[in-house]
């Protein structure tokens, strides 16, 4: 998957973050794939530097979505 990022928005106030990843579609459409997250930064750091750090926590948010993983703690599948 070669997702690109489109936008990653962070409001300071409610630390949360907005990430939007698409990617072009075997049929011709994209695929859009969106991540609100809580987000607590405690040091200072530049925009673009912000924007990639979401992205790469949207991303592995996303990589532990598609294998059964919750975000905190165990698989929610498990074999027999």
């Amino acid at each position: 998957m070669a997702f690109r990022l489109v936008h990653a928005q962070y409001e300071r106030d409610s630390q949360r973050a907005y990430v939007e990843l698409r990617e072009q579609d075997a049929d011709g459409g994209e695929l859009i794939v969106t991540a609100i997250f809580t987000y607590r930064r405690t040091n200072s750091i530049s925009q673009g530097a912000l924007e990639q750090d979401l992205a790469t926590k949207a991303r592995h948010m996303m990589k532990r979505a598609s294998a059964g993983w919750p975000i905190g703690g165990r698989p929610l599948l498990t074999q027999l």
